[in-house]
C-alpha cells in the first residue's frame, strides 16, 4: 500500500532536508544584511545627532560599537517578521511591517545614542513606534 500523504508532502513541499537546508541558507543571507547594514546604519545616526548639535563631540568607533549588537539583532528579528508575511499574506504588507519596524530601528539607535551624549531631554525607548501609531490613527 502506498504512503500518499508522504508522497504528497514531498511534493508539494519538496524533502524535508532541503527545506532545512533553505530555511539555514535564508538565515545566513538575513545575518549577513544585519550584520552589514548594522555597521552603517548607526554612524548616519550619529552623524545626524553631531551635525544638529554642533557642540557635541563624540568618538563614532566607540558609540557606534556599543550599540551593534543590539542593532544586528533587531535588524534579524525585523527580518524574520517580514519574510513570513511576505511569503504568506502580501508583499506590500510585509513592506509596511519592514518600514514600522525599521523606524523603531532607527529609534533605538537614535535614543541609545542621544542618551549617550546627553542630548535631548526625556528621551524613552518607549516613545519608539509613536510615530507609526499616529500614522495609523
Amino acid at each position: 500500500m502506498e504512503n500518499t500523504h508522504l508522497k504528497d508532502h514531498v511534493e508539494t513541499f519538496g524533502p524535508p532536508h532541503k527545506e532545512a537546508q533553505l530555511s539555514l541558507r535564508r538565515q545566513a543571507l538575513f545575518a549577513g544584511y544585519s550584520l552589514g547594514i548594522s555597521v552603517f546604519s548607526p554612524m548616519m545616526n550619529l552623524y545626524q545627532i553631531t551635525r544638529l548639535n554642533p557642540g557635541v563631540k563624540a568618538s563614532y568607533l566607540r558609540l557606534c560599537t556599543s550599540i551593534y549588537p543590539q542593532q544586528a539583532a533587531l535588524r534579524m528579528v525585523q527580518v524574520n517578521v517580514a519574510t513570513p508575511i511576505k511569503d504568506n499574506m502580501n508583499p506590500w504588507v510585509a513592506f509596511a511591517a519592514l518600514g514600522v519596524l525599521q523606524g523603531g530601528i532607527y529609534g533605538h539607535a537614535n535614543i541609545e545614542l542621544a542618551r549617550r551624549l546627553g542630548v535631548g531631554s526625556a528621551v524613552k525607548l518607549s516613545g519608539i513606534f509613536r510615530g507609526s501609531l499616529f500614522a495609523f490613527a
